[in-house]
C-alpha cells in the first residue's frame, strides 16, 4: 500500500508492505472489548513505515486540513470485500498513532483511495 499525505507543498510517501488490512470491529469477549489482534497488528505496522518514512523525509507532524491519497494492492480479485472504507479507517488510525497530524485524523478533509489488483501485494 502506498499513500501521500499534503500540506500545501509539504508531501510525506509511505509504503507499507504486505497484504492491506481492513478496519475490524471491536470485539467483546469475556466481558471486555477488545480490538483484534490483526487490526492491532496491522496498526503497528502502519504507524512503523509512517515514523520512518516521517524521519527519512524530514517531514514534521501535519499542522492544518490534509489531503491524503492511497492505493491498495491485492494479488486476489479486486471484489467489494473488503469494504475500501474499512481500509482507510485503518490506515487513517496508523498515521495518527505515527504522529503524522498534529492534532488528529479529523484533520483529514479529502481522500482520494482505490484498491487494485497486483500479481503481488507489495
Amino acid at each position: 500500500m502506498a499513500e501521500a499525505a499534503q500540506e500545501q507543498d509539504k508531501v510525506l510517501n509511505i509504503t507499507v508492505l504486505g497484504a492491506p488490512v481492513p478496519k475490524e470491529r471491536p470485539r467483546l469477549g469475556k466481558g471486555k472489548v477488545y480490538t483484534p489482534s490483526k487490526t492491532r497488528n496491522a496498526e503497528k505496522m502502519g504507524a512503523l513505515a509512517a515514523k520512518l518514512a516521517m524521519k527519512k523525509q524530514k517531514v514534521t507532524a501535519f499542522e492544518g486540513p490534509v489531503s491524503v491519497a492511497v492505493q491498495f494492492f491485492r494479488n486476489r480479485k479486486v471484489t467489494a470485500k473488503p469494504d475500501l472504507d474499512n481500509y482507510v479507517k485503518l490506515m487513517k488510525d496508523y498515521l495518527e498513532k505515527a504522529g503524522v497530524f498534529a492534532i488528529g485524523d479529523e484533520q483529514v478533509v479529502a481522500v482520494f483511495a482505490g484498491k487494485f489488483k497486483s500479481e503481488r501485494e507489495a
